[in-house]
C-alpha cells in the first residue's frame, strides 16, 4: 500500500489560553496531529468508508478499519478493507488486508469495528458488499470476521470471513449498511444490524432490517427483522446504527433510516425510527422523527451520538442531506444538508423533536452525507459528533469536502452549533467527509482519535482515496517562569521548538531553534518576551518514521506556520 508519510494540522485550535500564557501576551495550543493514508491504485476510493474504536487483537489499544470499495486486488471492483491495530505512534501500513469475492462486488460499501459478536473476547469486523450475488444479482452480503491475535502469533486472526450473511432477494442490496448494534437482546452479547434498502417486503423498495443475536454459538440466520413504515421507494435501511442505550433501561437501541419516506408535498421528506432494546426485541419502531421539508432526504444518514448533554443517556444523530437553506431569501443555499441531535430519556422525554442541530455553510454540501460519533475528544466527559460534507467547495475548489468536530457540553449548557475543529479537503473533488468515524485509543494516551475519508483524492493516482486519523493534543505550549513547556505528543512525533519575531515570521523566517526532541520539557529561553512582547513561539511536528520530514509549526498563537528545516 502507498502511503502519505504526512503528519498535518487541523486549521482550527481547541484549548484555552491559561493564566500564565495570557499574562505573557501567549496561548497555549492544544491541535490534532494526523497521519494520512492514501489508496494504493488509482479509482480506488479508499476512504469510503470507515469505522474504529474496537480491540481486535486484544492488545488493549483501539483498532480501526478503512475500505476501498473499487479496489481491484481480488477482480474488478471487488473491493478491500484494511486493518489498522492500535498502537503507540500510529503505523502507516495496514496489518491486514480483507478483500471481496468477486467482480463488482463493492465490498467495503459499509463496515464497522467495535463488537465481541461471538464472545471470545476479542473485537470483531463486519463488512458489507452490497452488490454481491451470493443469493442473487445484487443481493448483497455480509462478511463477518473474528478478532484474535495479530497474525502469525498462535491462534491468530486471518483474512478468511467466518460468517457471511446474505440477502433474502435479487436487488436488496443488502449490506448498503451495517453496525454492531450494541446488546440489543441483553443476553450480554453484543449484536449486528444490516440494513437492505431494495427488499420488497412491504412495498417495492421498501427496505428492511435485519437483527443478528450474538453468541459463542452464533449462525448467520436473523433473529429481528426490522421495517419502517411500508412505502414504496422508502429505502427504510439505506442507514443503519447502534444507538447505544437512549432510554436508560439497560438494554442498547438502534437507529435506522428512510431516507425516502413521504409522497406528494412530503415526498422525500425522509424519516429515522428508534428501536428499543430489551429481553424480547420486536421490529416495531418505539421513536419515530421526520424530515422538515420534502426532498430533504432526512434519515440518509443515522448514527449513535453517545452522551452529547453528559445527562446520563445516550443520544442520536440524524441527517437530511438535502436540506435547503432559506435562512437569507435573496441567497438560498440548496442541499446545504442539515444534522440533528436528538437527547435520549425515558420514553415521553425522548420524543421526535430535535434538541439541537447545526447546517452546512454552503449549496450543496450536503452536510451530514457522513455522522459519527466521535468518543470524548477533548476530555469534558461529553461526547462529540463528527460531520462530513464530502460536496463542500473550498478557496474555488469544487468538492473539496469538509470534516466538522461538534464538541458536546455537559452540566446543562447547550452545545454550541459551531464546530469546535473543521477540516477542509485540499483539492477538487477530493471529496473530504465522505466517511468520518470515532477510532477511540489507539496510542493509550486516554483520548479519542478520528478518521475523516476522501474518497476520490488522488495521492496514489487519480480517484485512489485517501484517509486521516487525527490524534489530540498535539502540542500544549505555556511559558512556565522564564521556559517553555510542551507536552501531549511523545507518543506520536518528534518536535522542534523555535522562537521568532512574528514579522520576521511572516517573511518566511523559520525562527530561532530552541530545542529538538527528545530534549526534556521545559526549555529555558533567555529572550523570553515581557508580556505583550511580539514574540511567537512554534512547535513543528516531524514524522518518527522519516525524521527529515518536518509539518507545518504550530504557533503559540494557535496559528499554523509554513514547514521549517528540522532543528540541528
Amino acid at each position: 500500500m502507498r502511503t502519505q508519510g504526512s503528519l498535518a494540522p487541523l486549521r482550527r485550535a481547541l484549548l484555552a489560553g491559561s493564566a500564565a500564557a495570557a499574562a505573557a501576551g501567549l496561548a497555549p495550543y492544544g491541535d490534532l496531529i494526523e497521519l494520512a493514508r492514501s489508496g494504493q491504485a488509482a479509482d480506488d476510493s479508499y476512504g469510503q468508508a470507515a469505522d474504529g474504536g474496537g480491540d481486535v487483537d486484544g492488545d488493549g489499544f483501539d483498532d480501526h478499519l478503512v475500505t476501498a470499495i473499487f479496489n481491484d486486488d481480488a477482480a474488478s471492483a471487488a473491493g478491500k478493507a484494511y486493518l489498522y491495530f492500535g498502537r503507540a505512534p500510529a503505523a502507516l501500513e495496514a496489518d491486514l488486508a480483507l478483500l471481496g469475492e468477486a467482480a463488482d462486488d463493492q465490498f467495503g460499501i459499509s463496515a464497522a469495528i467495535g463488537g465481541d459478536f461471538n464472545a471470545d473476547g476479542f473485537d470483531d469486523i463486519a463488512v458489507g458488499a452490497r452488490f454481491s450475488d451470493r443469493a442473487g444479482k445484487d443481493t448483497g452480503s455480509v462478511f463477518l470476521f473474528f478478532g484474535g491475535p495479530r497474525p502469525g502469533l498462535p491462534g491468530g486472526m486471518d483474512a478468511l470471513p467466518d460468517r457471511v450473511m446474505t440477502g433474502e432477494r435479487q436487488d436488496d442490496w443488502f449490506g448498503t449498511s451495517v453496525d454492531f448494534a450494541g446488546d440489543f437482546n441483553g443476553d450480554g452479547v453484543v449484536d449486528l444490524v444490516v440494513g437492505a434498502p431494495f427488499n420488497d417486503d412491504t412495498g417495492s423498495a421498501a427496505g428492511k432490517g435485519y437483527v443478528y443475536f450474538g453468541g459463542p454459538a452464533a449462525d448467520a440466520l436473523p433473529d429481528v427483522f426490522l421495517f419502517g413504515d411500508p412505502q414504496d421507494d422508502g429505502q427504510f435501511g439505506w442507514s443503519v446504527s447502534r444507538a447505544g442505550d437512549v432510554n436508560g433501561d439497560g438494554y442498547d437501541d438502534i437507529i435506522a433510516g428512510a431516507r425516502l419516506f413521504g409522497s406528494g408535498l412530503s415526498r422525500a421528506i425522509g424519516r429515522a425510527y428508534v428501536f428499543l432494546g430489551g429481553a424480547s426485541p420486536d421490529g416495531v419502531p418505539d421513536v419515530v422523527m421526520t424530515g422538515e421539508a420534502r426532498d430533504d432526504w432526512f434519515g440518509n444518514t443515522v448514527s449513535e451520538a453517545g452522551d452529547f448533554n453528559a445527562d446520563g443517556f445516550d443520544d442520536v444523530a440524524v441527517a437530511g442531506i438535502f436540506w435547503d437553506d432559506f435562512s437569507d431569501p435573496l441567497a438560498p443555499r440548496s442541499a446545504a444538508g442539515k444534522v440533528y441531535l436528538f437527547h435520549g430519556g425515558p420514553l415521553g422525554v425522548m420524543d421526535g423533536q430535535a434538541d439541537w442541530s447545526a447546517a452546512g455553510q454552503g449549496a450543496d454540501d450536503q452536510f451530514g452525507f457522513a455522522l459519527a460519533h466521535a468518543g470524548d475528544v477533548d476530555g469534558d466527559g461529553a461526547s462529540d459528533l463528527l460531520v462530513g460534507a464530502p460536496f463542500h467547495d473550498h478557496d474555488g475548489d469544487r468538492a473539496a469536502g469538509r470534516v466538522d468536530l461538534f464538541l458536546g457540553r455537559a452540566g446543562g449548557a447547550v452545545p454550541p452549533s459551531t464546530a469546535a475543529f473543521l477540516r477542509t479537503g485540499e483539492a477538487a473533488d477530493d471529496q473530504l467527509g465522505s466517511s468520518v468515524a470515532g477510532a477511540g485509543d489507539g496510542n493509550g494516551d486516554g483520548l479519542s482519535s478520528f478518521l475523516a475519508g476522501a474518497r476520490f483524492s488522488d495521492p496514489g493516482g487519480s480517484g485512489s482515496g485517501s484517509a486521516t486519523l487525527s490524534l489530540l493534543d498535539c502540542l500544549d505550549l505555556d511559558v512556565a517562569g522564564s521556559g517553555i513547556v510542551w507536552g501531549g505528543c511523545a507518543a506520536h512525533a518528534l518536535i522542534d521548538l523555535r522562537r521568532g519575531d512574528p514579522s520576521g515570521l511572516a517573511a518566511g523566517d523559520p525562527g530561532a531553534c530552541l530545542a529538538a526532541s527528545p530534549a526534556v520539557s521545559p526549555v529555558d529561553d533567555p529572550q523570553t518576551p515581557a508580556p505583550g512582547a511580539a514574540f511567537t513561539y512554534l512547535a513543528a511536528v516531524r514524522n518518527q518514521a522519516d525524521p527529515n520530514v518536518s509539518t507545518s509549526g504550530f504557533g503559540s498563537g494557535g496559528r499554523a506556520r509554513p514547514p521549517s528545516p528540522p532543528c540541528p
